[in-house]
């Protein structure tokens, strides 16, 4: 999948094996883009969403549907000079290096908003939006990313904790080697993942009067209970006798989740109405459903996030899983 920008931006595939390029969608492209864009600018793949977001040398934030060709958000975040965007499967959002003192930073691709994770640092990667080498190990929560050693501004692999925003090492070593201005960078991540992921289906945006299903699927977690957790605003939250913090905080979306009855003709995310855990299957997956009125006061907008705790069968925490969000508007 490319996104092209000539006189218009447009959407391609390319089959890898001839080389063929195909138009996803609307040939005409996208007019509210900018086709201000250097050939090597950040992007970043939803596979769970299956959705494409750029940021443009226009200080874009372009969001496109891969299965359609359809433009789902075009926002401009407070941000001019991001590097190294990816994907994080754990909160649904992406993750990017803004080098001139905030330092790690999640952003929202349909909101477009953007939040420092953990304390400013400066002096990572040069290039403002440019897709400099980069990488993101979502079982161990590190984001590697290409920068320069502080000293002597040589060539320098950083690593960050994604929960803290702090450097994990010492940031003034310099790599070994030569400076990899252009190399992919790749996490062996093995073969089976430890943290599960959530997707919803057909996709990440609603309507009122819609039902969006959403599926829990945590193959190392097989026949373990799931606690789903429901929030609309993002944040910081330790869950009460466990190890784990949800990047999300409690909310009225929240209480209305846990403690309202017309919670239940909303959400179904486990097999009985107003039951707030369930057990995965033998194969570690479940499913449920968010379904909406179809009336609503005019003009309101939420983000619904979901994520999961999974706890043994002997009631011991055993992992917090991946987030998905859905935006809601009417």
């Amino acid at each position: 999948m490319e996104l092209l920008f000539f006189n218009t931006p447009y959407l391609v595939e390319i089959t890898p094996s001839t080389g063929a390029i195909s138009n996803i969608g609307n040939a005409s492209g996208y007019s509210s883009v900018s086709p201000m864009m250097d050939i090597n600018a950040a992007s970043a793949f939803d596979p769970n969403q299956n959705r494409l977001t750029v940021f443009t040398g226009a200080v874009q934030l372009v969001t496109i549907d891969t299965g359609t060709g359809a433009e789902i958000a075009v926002t401009s975040p407070s941000v001019s000079t991001v590097s190294g965007l990816i994907y994080e499967a754990s909160t649904a959002l992406l993750l990017a290096y803004e080098f001139t003192g905030t330092g790690l930073v999640h952003i929202d691709p349909i909101a477009g908003t953007v939040t420092p994770v953990g304390a400013p640092h400066f002096g990572a990667a040069p290039g403002s939006g440019f897709n400099i080498p980069h990488a993101l190990d979502n079982q161990k929560g590190l984001y590697y990313i290409r920068g320069l050693s502080l000293p002597s501004g040589g060539p320098a692999l950083l690593t960050f904790d994604t929960t803290s925003g702090e450097v994990v090492g010492d940031p003034n070593v310099q790599s070994q080697g030569p400076f990899f201005s252009q190399a992919v960078l790749e996490v062996d991540v093995g073969s089976t993942p430890l943290r599960g992921t959530l997707s919803l289906s057909p996709r990440n945006t609603a309507t009122y009067g819609s039902t969006t299903t959403v599926t829990f699927d945590a193959p190392a977690n097989t026949g373990e209970l799931y606690i789903p957790f429901v929030s609309c605003t993002q944040g910081s939250y330790t869950v009460p006798v466990s190890p784990f913090t949800i990047p999300l905080a409690l909310d009225a979306c929240t209480y209305f989740y846990l403690l309202d009855p017309a919670a239940s003709s909303i959400f179904s995310l486990t097999s009985a109405p107003g039951q707030l855990l369930d057990m995965l299957s033998p194969i570690g997956t479940a499913q449920g459903t968010v379904s909406f009125p179809p009336a609503a006061p005019v003009g309101l907008t939420l983000h619904l996030s979901i994520t999961y705790l999974t706890v043994s069968q002997s009631f011991q925490w055993t992992n917090l899983h991946g987030m998905g969000t859905l935006h809601l508007s009417l």
